[in-house]
């Protein structure tokens, strides 16, 4: 048994890809939220809080590539694809809904491609147990 410091270049590109689109998803939900307009009566960012707090809890687990975090960040974005699905069918699958749904699924099969080929991994800065 012996022990090695886990690197970025170690990684999967499925995680690289997975991280690609769980920020994009933060970008386009922030972008939405002032544009085309934004919600009349509401504050705007008190909107964007309640849309992005929720995901921004995974970015430190994610940017460690810890399997736990993908795991629960996955869990996490079925609440997000839900109403962007519904939206996409009861309004004629706008654009940007469009683009919200394609990339929770993306951030979905890539999370599940990481796990799948880095089964073991306990994050990065860690000792992991190689075979």
């Amino acid at each position: 048994m012996t022990t090695a410091v886990r690197r970025y270049s170690d990684l999967p590109l499925a995680h690289w890809l997975a991280l690609a689109c769980f920020f994009g998803l933060i970008l386009v939900l922030a972008v939405t939220t002032f544009w085309p307009s934004p919600v009349e009566g509401a504050s705007p960012v008190v909107i964007l809080t309640v849309k992005i707090l929720p995901l921004l809890i995974f970015v430190p687990g994610l940017l460690r590539a810890r399997n736990t975090t993908y795991i629960w960040a996955c869990f996490m974005l079925m609440i997000y694809f839900i109403p962007f699905s519904a939206s996409a069918y009861l309004n004629s699958w706008p654009a940007t809904t469009l683009i919200l749904l394609t990339l929770t699924i993306a951030f979905f099969t890539a999370a599940m491609f990481k796990l799948k080929h880095d089964p073991r991994n306990p994050g990065m800065n860690q000792t992991a147990e190689q075979p």
